[in-house]
């Protein structure tokens, strides 16, 4: 019987997760949109690991559900510690994951820097080699 009443105050605290999402659904949208948004530094990578968070709490509670439901022999403190790497996983993840974006940007922008340079060198060098092309 207590099995049941587990269960069934699991299904109503998902239900009402559920049903205050749907009612701020606008809003999570426009914070999504904002994060991915490209004035936004590193947005992508914010919602990447919104995603793989939300998966793995999607995926601790299909777990929990089904060894509630089967009554299987598993040792809770197994599951807690799984979740547990699983969130510093994703929090190492997030730091290392802004700081490779911030070295990539500052490597496109030290090239871009480099290739304008080269350009204007050869467009000084195409103007003083063939004058007549700058007057057309």
């Amino acid at each position: 019987m207590s099995m049941y009443i587990i269960s069934l105050s699991l299904i109503l605290i998902f239900a009402f997760i559920t049903f205050f999402f749907l009612i701020n659904l606008k809003w999570c949208v426009e914070t999504i949109r904002n994060i991915s948004s490209p004035r936004n530094r590193g947005g992508y990578t914010k919602l990447i690991q919104m995603g793989l968070i939300a998966l793995l709490a999607g995926l601790f509670t299909i777990i929990s559900f089904y060894y509630l439901l089967n009554g299987g022999t598993v040792d809770r403190v197994d599951i807690i510690l799984t979740v547990v790497v699983g969130w510093l996983g994703a929090i190492i993840g997030k730091f290392f994951g802004e700081r490779a974006m911030e070295n990539l940007d500052d490597e496109r922008k030290n090239y871009a820097e480099k290739m304008n340079l080269v350009l204007d060198k050869y467009e000084h060098f195409l103007d003083q080699a063939f004058p007549e092309l700058k007057k057309k």
